[in-house]
């Protein structure tokens, strides 16, 4: 079977940056975040993006075969297909498109969609990109949206394929639980963000982040049979420093095998995993054969995770 996975990626953040007042900063360990001044900004760092990662890889345009934008779907204009938008101003003709919100698990999802799509496909490319301005949900003055005041703008280009894989995907799953739908949305009518005031909904949500965490951190690493002290490292999209204190015990896991870099940029929502990969390869890099885990959670609520090793 061949193998399928990332060729090339890059994750581009937003010139400008908001500090989080200290108080808030000190309370959630994020001190600013990287902050879009609009769409525009967003649209311009995904076309640099994809001319970059392209040419990079030495692909041609005509190339990609698909062409896949996730995310949350937070962008001035709704009822709308971001992914025709940039097939135009990237010239990429002949890919088809498609448009999906599965919120921060969008690049784990779209690598399962892209799998499925090119299986019968050999010398063809596809790219995933996720791109969202969380930023905007954010009211920084109102204390109740102090839970999501990490919430950053980011773009992720992703050049997926068979060919000179870097990052081989290896397995992905994730589960949902739907009885949280309603506990957290955006209202157009009131273009505002809506948190449901319910404590006790909130404990059990609580409860299943830590109990889906630690679900797919403990079996996705046995599709290879392998157990979690031969995974390099996890790359998780969750800033919260309780639950990954929380996993780190649970799984008896040295202190720095959940990678973090959300101190200095904040949830980068479906781009957080591939950052901390990005970052972590700049530091001190990932040699070929170490597996990697990648672990995310999505609005509604989701929680799943990929298995990965590093080939080139």
């Amino acid at each position: 079977m061949s193998t399928f996975g990332v060729v090339d990626f890059s994750i581009l953040l937003p010139r400008n940056y908001e500090n989080l007042k200290s108080d808030l900063a000190t309370r959630i360990r994020v001190k600013q975040k990287p902050v879009a001044t609009g769409d525009s900004e967003i649209f311009n760092l995904i076309e640099s993006g994809i001319t970059s990662v392209l040419n990079r890889a030495g692909i041609n345009r005509d190339q990609i075969s698909y062409l896949l934008v996730g995310g949350a779907g937070i962008f001035d204009r709704s009822f709308w297909s971001a992914a025709s938008a940039i097939q135009s101003s990237s010239h990429l003709n002949n890919a088809r498109v498609l448009d999906y919100q599965n919120g921060c698990l969008s690049f784990i999802t779209g690598m399962t969609l892209a799998q499925g799509l090119m299986r019968s496909l050999e010398n063809e490319f596809a790219l995933i990109v996720c791109a969202d301005r969380l930023s905007k949900m954010v009211d920084p003055l109102n204390p109740e949206h102090w839970s999501i005041a990490s919430f950053a703008d980011s773009v992720g280009i992703y050049l997926v394929g068979k060919q000179n894989v870097r990052y081989e995907f290896l397995k992905a799953d994730w589960a949902t639980r739907g009885e949280f739908s309603e506990n957290l949305y955006w209202d157009p009518s009131k273009n505002q963000l809506i948190l449901k005031d319910d404590v006790e909904e909130d404990r059990r949500l609580g409860e299943a982040y830590r109990h889906n965490y630690l679900k797919w951190l403990s079996t996705i690493a046995t599709y290879q049979r392998l157990k979690l002290n031969q995974i390099e490292r996890i790359f998780m999209n969750q800033g919260d420093h309780h639950l990954i204190a929380y996993l780190t015990d649970a799984l008896n896991l040295p202190v720095d095998k959940i990678f973090r870099t959300h101190e200095d940029h904040g949830h980068l929502g479906a781009n957080d995993c591939f950052y901390g990969l990005q970052t972590f390869e700049q530091k001190q890099s990932l040699l070929p054969g170490d597996y990697f885990i990648t672990a995310a959670s999505s609005i509604g609520f989701s929680w799943g995770a990929a298995l990965w090793k590093k080939t080139l």
